[in-house]
Formats: structure tokens, sequence, C-alpha cells
């Protein structure tokens, strides 16, 4: 993943550069870091 687009990743509706062009479907990894600290982690 380029570097410039590690911060964006968690944001919603964001799409990689290098990402599929098809149909964005959900929030892709939007709630991931409210899940993971809800189990004691981290990203």
């Amino acid at each position: 993943m380029p570097d410039g687009e590690r911060e964006r990743v968690f944001l919603p509706f964001y799409r990689a550069g290098n990402a599929d062009r098809g149909n964005p479907e959900g929030l892709g990894l939007a709630n991931s870091p409210e899940i993971v600290e809800a189990h004691d982690g981290h990203l």
C-alpha cells in the first residue's frame, strides 16, 4: 500500500487508487478501528 494511502484507508467510502472500480459495497475498513479497539487491540 502506498504511504499516502495509509492515513486514508480507514475513512468511510475511501477507495484505494488501485481498487477495482466496480460498485462499492459497505464501508470497507471504516469500522475496523472501533471493532479492534473494543477487543483491546490496536491497528
